[in-house]
């Protein structure tokens, strides 16, 4: 018969009836059974260590403020005593959780105690999303003169793309009928389609028309490789921290937080959660309401104009405004596109205008 290996789980769970003997133990001898059932069920010697200093601390604990010596005599209320001690100390969610984990698998897993039955484990207190509001916005591309790194913006403000997604995808994955990307996860499992909106369509039909389907979106600086290789997060990255001290911008700026921005105004726009979240890729649709606490706050104080206002404003702009191809006799150096108004004068081709291409991004819809 083969022999069948076992992890480190299902040890915990086959061997969870053979506990540690609680009656007459003192508190070495109770650490050496638990240490010695840790290390049988793979426990690492990180975890060993940190769970010897809690024990230890709930040794002080008990022989301070209550008198007792061995650990067989803890109870619901001194475990519950012992939680409010570590408040009082002001220490960290995580600290108490691991604190709670810790008595629940030596005393009642181990130990076959009740003492964590009624407690409730701390879950990290998430913070809200940072965004970026319009002039905010308009401020970052004011500060980056490459067309490379406006279309990035364009992904990721616009198109609301993860920072790997938009240095994956290829043009190959651009479906110029449908207008929309297709972002193939290489495990499969999550991939997913996104509607790249109006206003940046003819944008990405111009660029793709003269650029090699197996070219990525973003190709770094190795321009003379037959396939260039695309830009890497990390270098993103630099390249907007670089710009948001340029732009004077005083909060962190990174992919994070464009996408951020497309998801607040998808949902400031009315859109249906479960949209934004299949846009967005999200598995859960919980991550997805975590935007609707930022609604009061979707108006900066840096830009006074409600979120619905702005809408408006730069859709009825939108009609006035349309992109042309690029250039194509100058690939390497092309700009995104030159606004044309609808009036007969015509503006030099010096690249698309800042205000103008922030406002398309903060406009759009797919």
């Amino acid at each position: 018969m083969n022999a069948v290996a076992v992890g480190p789980i299902a040890r915990r769970r086959e061997g969870a009836g053979n506990g540690v003997a609680l009656r007459g133990a003192d508190w070495p001898a109770f650490w050496q059974q638990v240490c010695a059932r840790l290390r049988r069920d793979g426990y690492r010697p990180n975890t060993l260590r940190l769970y010897r200093q809690i024990l230890r601390d709930r040794r002080a604990f008990l022989r301070d403020r209550h008198g007792l010596a061995r650990p067989g005599g803890i109870t619901a209320a001194t475990a519950r005593g012992f939680l409010e001690f570590l408040c009082e100390k002001n220490v960290s969610w995580l600290w108490m959780a691991t604190a709670i984990a810790v008595l629940r698998n030596a005393f009642d897993r181990l130990g076959g105690m009740q003492i964590t039955a009624r407690m409730v484990t701390p879950r990290r207190n998430w913070p809200l999303p940072e965004t970026l509001s319009a002039r905010e916005l308009r401020l970052l591309l004011d500060a980056l003169p490459s067309p490379r790194d406006r279309l990035l913006v364009a992904l990721l403000a616009g198109c609301g793309l993860r920072v790997s997604e938009a240095c994956r995808v290829r043009w190959a994955e651009f479906d110029r009928v449908a207008g929309a990307l297709r972002l193939d996860d290489p495990s499969g499992l999550r991939s997913r389609t996104v509607a790249v909106p109006q206003g940046l369509r003819p944008l990405f039909e111009g660029l793709a028309s003269i650029s090699p389907p197996s070219h990525p979106l973003i190709c770094g600086r190795n321009t003379g490789a037959a396939v260039p290789k695309p830009l890497s997060a990390r270098q993103v990255e630099r390249v907007f921290k670089a710009a948001a001290q340029r732009a004077g911008i005083l909060k962190r700026v990174s992919p994070m937080v464009l996408r951020h921005s497309y998801a607040l105004r998808r949902i400031v726009a009315g859109d249906n959660i479960c949209a934004v979240q299949q846009a967005l890729g999200h598995r859960a649709v919980e991550t997805t309401l975590r935007y609707q606490a930022c609604l009061p706050k979707a108006c900066s104080p840096a830009d006074p104009v409600s979120p619905a206002l702005a809408l408006r404003q730069a859709t009825a702009l939108l009609g006035r405004l349309s992109f042309s191809a690029p250039d194509r006799r100058s690939h390497s150096t092309a700009p995104l596109g030159s606004v044309r108004h609808a009036a007969e004068r015509t503006q030099p081709r010096r690249g698309v205008d800042k205000l103008q291409f922030s406002l398309v991004i903060f406009s759009s819809r797919p």
